[in-house]
């Protein structure tokens, strides 16, 4: 009996261990690109573990019909049965799930499943390797509703950036730009873009009311990249490239254009309806062509050759990621050289970043992130339109038979071989016996100019003026982190960010004149920020309730210092510091900006909070609320409180919808807020909300101290006392712009997130303008600021992405977004409308009801043909009072219908506004191939073309004349006047006036990654060599006479917001080819 029982547990306990026997499992968890990933988890039977430093891992298994499940956040989860393996090594993908996508928001993420207001995100991903220096310029075409404009393609200049139009006329309508949490004006130009993670972009009030008064405009979230806790991993991108114009002006030369003189001569002579007689070539026409004849061979100097180049591009950039336990770093540097296309254009900046994540215990830990920048820009002294502009029989400098020429009468004694050639040079020389283009001998003694003009040769310009300017900013963020509880955490952070611009523009003796001494402008700007920002953040989940809520105070002071003056009489023109001077002035002969030295600061006090709730990801409601306290403003106007409420319902969690698995999300938005505007820095003066310190303001370093004062009767007479007032008087009641704004939102996405659609429909409303009113005399100014007028912005935008092809080898996604905003002034402190002048007398019109500014002037109807052209009209000189009735000249429209053409026919002839902005991105991958095509363009908009009021752009730039109007029987095209016909300036007409839009092929890009397999064997972890350009194809309007119709004017009379949309003398699209190779170790 006892075997019997013996042998029946022995049998037993075979069986029970042949049911719980494991199998040991071990392996590797990497990444798409074969890097390890620590704390990956790995579960199996019930059982889990996380992977190690080096992502390898160890689990029991119950059987080999057991299954493997490994995630990571981020990626996508993969599950492996065991089998027979006891070794299971895996690589993640990255997750495509769009409802798992966490978004940056303001003071924290967010799933973007529980957005409910219109934010809009771009992932880095090869933003390093564009050909572009700023990040501005890198996410051109990226997000709908956000609309960059490359105004000058001088290297490292700012591009324009509105976020849905615009919400301000005086005050700065930029956006507010965020860098890891740290608010900077200038944020986006100190910036390496390869240390950014991710750019969002809060478009409606309800997202960015968390900033309060400074959110009106639109806010730009950075978040630059951070380390881990895997092995330290090191990237290496070194690219070159080369610039050149996309296109340059159509030019002829000075002996071309008089051989078109004759010509035209000919023909109007041989034509039986020309009524003007017999014609003759000018004498100093013809002595330009003799000139460019004898002494230049008869080939001219084409000064855009002259000032153009080859330029270069160059960027290095190193990075070292990495941590272990508790700690996590990220330090990288880089160097970017932008050589322009056009001499003396460069921009060179040096970029360091260290941000690292220390925790101190499982409740505490501390982050730094310090980015020192250092920036140096050279500008030409001169614009492009000097060079298309002057006459190609002007020699570029003297050589022995011009300069024998030109000191004939003994004029210019010292001038010698090699110097430059002024057009003053010719004035009043006798030039040789020579045949003209008809045949007939010139013979003349005539001392007639060839040319008469205060211009200099505009190489003369560039070469013996400079302008450079240095900047040096740092951002520093210190930041501690407290986990109070598992759902409430405390964070404070103490940031500081401060900026040093030094700039000095050098004009050498006779360098924009002939009788100009040396002087230099020095300036200097230089600013300093501190903040610190306290927040507690409850998070909690309970069944499927969330809730998150913040709460913060935040504290900043920034000041502000500003310096201009001007040395004079340098008597050596290679040392050029300022005590070395022969004089120092308060002046600026460079600009009509005041020269002085200012001193500012302001501070803001601010309290926010925000709720956020979500049911299941079905309901989801945000409300946010802040104060804020501002410096700038007076008594009982400093505070302002702004508030938003958000809410969407995600109705692809209604079970019908759901259990269909094509819609993956279908969630509706509605959101509603207020923000404002603080952001005030080029009102001028000391401060226009104090009432005392903008009306008396002292001038430093000068003798003649006064004051205005008010005598006499009826208005008085303005008399100066014991100050220098400013223009402007202050106003103590002041506050900020207020803009009220309403979204509608809808989102959807099929397909495993395969389809991703976003439409957004929105209004908002900005109240308290800031604008100059008129004032009593008695206050001792002609104007004021005050808050007055409204303005709104209506529109919508779609942004679809979409993932086409997805196999094994092969990947082809597409992003696109498109967006319209409609810009209407609403009310302008009671005025009905306020007429501008630009410098070509080109008028724009400011009129309630309508776009915020408007191009205003005569309407044309073709030229007039012939003399019998405009008899048949019925206008006579008698009751045309505008311009002149020339055949070949414009023929103007009378649109009130008096029979009159005077300025009472004057109306709106267009605008400077786009009717929509598009952009489509395709990216393809197969294997080791990847190829990237952007494409962005602009409809709709139109620019005054400033350069139809210059009379040599209109001789020599083919752009404008080609196939123009000679007499009766030669009418060219029909639409084309005269040149001097018509006494009217052609930018005064909608003549003036072209068709801006354009379509360009942004950027594309080639890559081939070296096989993974074969770069390990050599150490690295990957290799990729690219060839990137930018602007390959660049398609304007048909209509489009100039050569970029990006570029704008903004200096001088453009600084005003109501005279915007006109071009004069901008810079060519640049082209640009790079080639590099990227390298990760």
């Amino acid at each position: 009996m006892k075997k019997t029982i013996l042998m029946f547990l022995l049998v037993f306990s075979s069986i029970m261990s042949a049911q719980t026997a494991t199998i040991k499992v071990s392996g590797k968890v990497l990444d798409n690109t074969g890097m390890s990933i620590p704390n990956a988890t790995v579960t199996v039977d019930g059982k889990s573990t996380v992977t190690d430093f080096d992502g390898k891992y160890v689990i029991l298994a119950n059987s080999a019909k057991s299954v493997l499940k490994f995630s990571y956040l981020g990626f996508e989860t993969k599950s492996v049965a065991v089998g027979k393996s006891t070794t299971i090594n895996v690589s993640l993908a990255e997750a495509s799930n769009q409802l798992n996508e966490i978004v940056v928001v303001g003071y924290g993420t967010m799933k973007k499943s529980n957005v409910t207001s219109s934010v809009s995100s771009y992932k880095n991903e090869k933003m390093d390797q564009l050909p572009v220096s700023r990040v501005d310029q890198a996410l051109q075409g990226k997000i709908a509703g956000v609309q960059i404009l490359n105004t000058s393609s001088a290297a490292g200049e700012a591009p324009t950036i509105r976020i849905r139009g615009q919400s301000s006329i005086n005050a700065s309508p930029n956006p507010l730009v965020v860098v890891d949490g740290q608010p900077i004006e200038d944020g986006l130009s100190s910036l390496n873009m390869a240390d950014v993670q991710e750019v969002s972009v809060l478009k409606d009030a309800s997202s960015a009311a968390i900033y309060g008064s400074r959110g009106a405009n639109g806010v730009i979230l950075v978040t630059t990249k951070s380390g881990s806790n895997k092995k330290t991993t090191y990237s290496f991108n070194n690219s070159v490239g080369y610039k050149s114009a996309y296109k340059l002006y159509d030019i002829q030369s000075t002996s071309d254009y008089v051989k078109q003189l004759y010509t035209e001569k000919a023909l109007k002579e041989a034509d039986p309806l020309w009524t003007g007689g017999s014609t003759s070539v000018a004498t100093g026409f013809q002595k330009s062509y003799i000139f460019e004849q004898k002494f230049l061979n008869g080939q001219g100097v084409d000064y855009q050759d002259e000032f153009m180049r080859t330029g270069t591009f160059r960027n290095i950039g190193l990075s070292a990621s990495g941590g272990g336990k508790g700690f996590s770093y990220r330090v990288s540097g880089a160097y970017n050289g932008d050589e322009s296309m056009m001499k003396n254009s460069n921009y060179e900046k040096y970029q360091f970043r260290l941000k690292t994540n220390i925790d101190l215990n499982n409740k505490v830990s501390i982050g730094v992130n310090i980015a020192p920048t250092y920036s140096k820009t050279k500008r030409p002294a001169n614009d492009y339109r000097d060079y298309y502009r002057f006459p190609s029989f002007i020699p570029t400098t003297f050589n022995a038979e011009t300069l024998a020429f030109v000191q004939q009468a003994g004029a210019y004694p010292n001038l010698k071989v090699g110097d430059y050639v002024n057009p003053q040079y010719f004035y009043g020389l006798v030039f040789p016996n020579y045949e003209l283009p008809d045949g007939s001998m010139y013979t003349s003694t005539s001392t007639t100019n060839p040319w008469t003009t205060s211009s200099i040769n505009p190489l003369k310009v560039l070469n013996l003026q400079d302008d450079t300017q240095d900047d040096f900013r740092i951002q520093s963020v210190f930041d501690l982190t407290y986990k109070i509880t598992k759902s409430l955490t405390f964070k404070t952070t103490a940031s500081a960010y401060l900026k040093y611009s030094d700039r000095m523009q050098w004009v050498g003796t006779n360098a924009n004149a002939e009788t100009n001494s040396n002087f230099a402008v020095y300036s200097r700007n230089n600013s300093k920020d501190l903040l610190t920002e306290n927040t507690l953040n409850y998070t909690k989940e309970y069944k499927k309730h969330s809730f998150n809520a913040l709460a913060g105070f935040s504290a900043q002071k920034t000041e502000f210092y500003t310096s201009v003056f001007q040395g004079n009489n340098y008597p050596n023109e290679n040392i050029r510091t300022f005590n070395s001077a022969g004089s120092i002035t308060l002046s600026n002969n460079l600009s009509s900006s005041a020269a002085g030295e200012i001193k500012n600061s302001t501070a803001l006090l601010s309290y926010y909070g925000r709720l956020v709730y979500s049911y299941n990801d079905f309901l989801n409601l945000t409300a946010t609320v802040r104060t804020d306290g501002a410096s700038q403003f007076g008594p009982g106007n400093k505070w302002g409180t702004f508030s938003s409420i958000s809410a969407g319902a995600n109705l692809a969690k209604l079970e019908f919808i759901a259990s269909s698995k094509v819609i993956n999300k279908l969630n509706f938005r509605a959101a509603y807020g207020q923000t404002g505007n603080n952001r005030t820095d080029n009102l001028g003066g000391n401060n226009a909300y104090n009432p005392y310190l903008n009306t008396l303001t002292n001038t430093p370093y000068s003798n003649s101290i006064s004051a205005n004062y008010v005598s006499g009767t009826g208005n008085g007479v303005v008399a100066n006392g014991q100050a220098t007032p400013s223009d402007t008087g202050a106003n103590p009641d002041l506050t900020w712009e207020t803009t009220v704004s309403a979204n509608l939102g809808f989102d959807l996405s099929l397909l495993r997130n395969r389809i991703n659609l976003s439409l957004d429909f929105y209004e908002s409303n900005t109240d308290k303008l800031l604008l100059q009113t008129n004032t009593q005399l008695f206050s001792g100014t002609a104007l004021s600021w005050s808050n007055v007028g409204s303005l709104q912005n209506r529109g919508h935008e779609i942004e679809l992405s979409t993932t086409n092809i997805k196999t094994k080898d092969f990947k082809w996604t597409t992003s696109a977004n498109y967006a319209s905003n409609r810009l209407k002034l609403t009310d302008f402190g009671g005025l009905a409308e306020t007429p501008q002048t630009g410098e070509r007398g080109e008028q724009y019109i400011t009129k309630v009801g309508s776009p915020l500014v408007q191009f205003y002037g005569y309407k044309t109807d073709g030229i007039w043909l012939s003399q019998d052209d405009i008899n048949k009209s019925g206008f006579t000189a008698s009751n045309v009072s505008v311009g002149t009735l020339t055949p070949g000249g414009l023929k103007l429209v009378d649109v009130n219908g008096d029979g009159k053409i005077t300025t009472d026919d004057r109306t709106v002839i267009g605008d400077p506004y786009a009717d929509f902005t598009w952009g489509i991105t395709n990216s393809f991958d197969y294997k080791g191939i990847d190829l990237s095509l952007g494409f962005q363009g602009v409809q709709g908009i139109q620019m005054y073309e400033g350069d139809t009021g210059y009379t040599e752009v209109k001789r020599q730039v083919l752009n404008y004349t080609a196939n123009h109007w000679i007499s009766p029987s030669n009418p060219g095209d029909g639409k084309t006047p005269y040149e001097t016909n018509g006494g009217l300036q052609w930018v005064q007409t909608d003549y003036g006036i072209d068709d801006a839009s354009y379509i360009a092929l942004r950027e594309i890009t080639l890559g081939y990654s070296l096989d993974k397999d074969w770069v390990k064997k050599v150490g690295l972890n990957q290799f990729r060599v690219y060839f990137t350009a930018q602007n390959l194809l660049y398609l304007s309007s048909k209509s489009f006479r100039g050569i970029n119709p990006e570029s704008r004017k903004s200096g001088g009379t453009y600084s005003n917001p109501l005279i915007t949309g006109y071009d004069r003398g901008g810079y060519p699209v640049p082209k640009t080819l790079v080639f590099g190779f990227d390298v990760k170790f």
